[in-house]
């Protein structure tokens, strides 16, 4: 289950975005419609910071199922291999013999061989899950092997998951940049300190004091910061 999102009461975000000065000069219903889109713009980053955590956190208990699974691969092969090898010997008996007759012997070699076709299903399987769980595993999480493993992704990734990963960070200031794009103020000025209004934003809907003007201004400034919607598949908010 993905972590609640840590996104601040409404009335804690409008308490710090309400006073500031390069908003004060829009009309009421203009800068309260544009404070909803940003604080909407937060909640989608808060669950998309939650969901980047649960990633994190399921990481390691699935990396420890793809090596119980590696480690049980080579012995499960060399099992089968003695098990054939008993039920060839097996085919190697008389046909009808007292043993058969009184001891099941015939079962008893027959359950060689039913058992050597069972532990080659569990070997499928084996290789089945060993790509499978590496595949569950976030892209940017990966081992070297377990990227080699992965032939095709399950769903789509497009951004870090890393914990000091500023992917999201770079991504919610572009968008937010682009809500502020479609208001003015109340003479028909575009609203002005961008910089100063994203902080604020950090600051009163996800409690973040570490993205300054200064930081924001530099990501803005960057030609390739992401606009597309980071996009984490419902399905594996619950998966395995």
């Amino acid at each position: 289950m993905t972590p609640e999102p840590k996104l601040a009461p409404v009335e804690e975000y409008l308490q710090v975005m309400e006073p500031l000065r390069y908003l004060s000069g829009m009309q009421k219903d203009q800068r309260d419609a544009l404070l909803r889109e940003l604080y909407d713009l937060a909640r989608r980053k808060a669950f998309l910071e939650s969901w980047s955590t649960a990633q994190r956190d399921r990481a390691p208990d699935l990396r420890k199922w793809r090596q119980f699974v590696q480690k049980a691969q080579p012995r499960l092969r060399a099992a089968l291999k003695e098990l054939k090898t008993a039920g060839s010997l097996a085919a190697t008996l008389p046909k009808q013999s007292v043993v058969e007759i009184y001891f099941d012997g015939r079962e008893f070699s027959d359950g060689i061989i039913q058992a050597a076709e069972r532990l080659q299903r569990s070997i499928d399987l084996a290789d089945e899950l060993d790509v499978t769980v590496a595949t569950l595993i976030h892209p940017s999480l990966r081992k070297q092997r377990e990227k080699k493993l992965v032939k095709e992704e399950l769903i789509e990734h497009d951004f870090s998951v890393k914990p000091k990963s500023s992917s999201l960070d770079h991504w919610f200031i572009v968008k937010a940049a682009e809500r502020l794009d479609k208001y003015r103020d109340a003479g028909g000025k575009k609203i002005t300190h961008y910089d100063e209004v994203i902080s604020k934003l950090f600051e009163g809907a996800l409690g973040q004091r570490d993205q300054s003007a200064v930081s924001v201004t530099a990501v803005l400034r960057r030609k390739g910061a992401s606009k597309a919607e980071p996009k984490p598949a419902a399905d594996t908010q619950n998966a395995v």
